[in-house]
């Protein structure tokens, strides 16, 4: 994964001497390629999934237990 940078700069960035590590505008020099991009949001939705499934078979170990009363 790599950042690009904007060119040409934001008229935010042109006079700049800060550290964008530090900045609020920082996103409008520094992007993600859209595949880049995608692949997080990939990553974060199996992780979404992953959550959720553990929650299912949490609830249904609950509903095993109630259920054998």
């Amino acid at each position: 994964m790599e950042y690009i940078e904007a060119n040409p700069l934001p008229p935010e960035c042109e006079n700049c001497n800060e550290d964008c590590y530090e900045c609020d505008t920082a996103g409008k020099r520094w992007y993600l390629s859209k595949a880049d991009e995608l692949r997080i949001r990939r990553k974060g939705l199996i992780k979404a999934i992953e959550r959720l499934e553990r929650q299912i078979h949490e609830i249904d170990a609950e509903l095993e237990v109630i259920e054998r009363g």
